[in-house]
């Protein structure tokens, strides 16, 4: 009853809020994987969560600008959640004045602790340079948006950790269609869309 009370009792119910709305879309990307939907943007992440997190410095310092914002988001409001119940059990009720100040300090101070699982938890999404496309052409990923066409694809690698790069079918694939973990080869790179260029490796599954 007590930790109920508390769940639904400022500041601990920003929190409450904020992961209700956070399980109710991950509920929608799984259900849209499991189905096999092209949601959303493709991928099961809508645009403005997607967006590397290219904000500033601090981004920058957190090891956070190449990551989608969705999984981080999600990773600090939960920390943020946890914390804030454990004070708020701790302490007893918190005013209003005092619950604003806690929850700031809260969630500057679970930034770092979300930004180490989330490098370790979420690849990054990676715009390469000249050299480094050139050191990943010839290299095996998997898909990870729903499906790769010759029109859209994400393609996974591992390269000295996890990373994401855009890439679609080529042209002589171009009527097939990749499920989300069928395996791609990057055989190019087409300079003027800024995506790599795959061939089917394997699995030929259809979206």
């Amino acid at each position: 009853m007590q930790l109920l009370q508390t769940v639904t009792s400022y500041p601990t119910v920003i929190f409450s809020g904020l992961l209700g709305l956070l399980l109710v879309y991950w509920t929608v990307v799984l259900l849209g994987g499991l189905l096999g939907a092209t949601d959303l943007d493709h991928n099961g992440i809508p645009d403005f969560l997607e967006h590397d997190l290219h904000a500033g410095g601090l981004l920058e310092d957190l090891g956070l600008a190449a990551l989608p914002l969705a999984p981080v988001l999600t990773l600090v409001a939960l920390l943020s959640w946890v914390v804030t119940c454990l004070v708020s059990l701790s302490v007893g009720p918190i005013s209003v004045g005092w619950g604003t100040l806690v929850s700031l300090a809260v969630v500057l101070g679970v930034l770092w602790p979300a930004a180490w699982l989330a490098r370790r938890m979420v690849p990054r999404r990676e715009a390469p340079t000249a050299t480094r496309r050139r050191s990943l052409v010839g290299k095996v990923g998997r898909v990870r948006s729903g499906c790769i066409s010759g029109v859209l694809g994400t393609v996974e690698l591992r390269d000295g950790g996890k990373i994401l790069v855009e890439a679609r079918l080529g042209e002589q694939y171009a009527e097939q269609e990749l499920s989300s973990g069928s395996e791609v080869l990057l055989f190019d790179y087409d300079e003027g869309r800024g995506v790599f260029l795959a061939a089917p490796v394997k699995s030929r599954r259809k979206c």
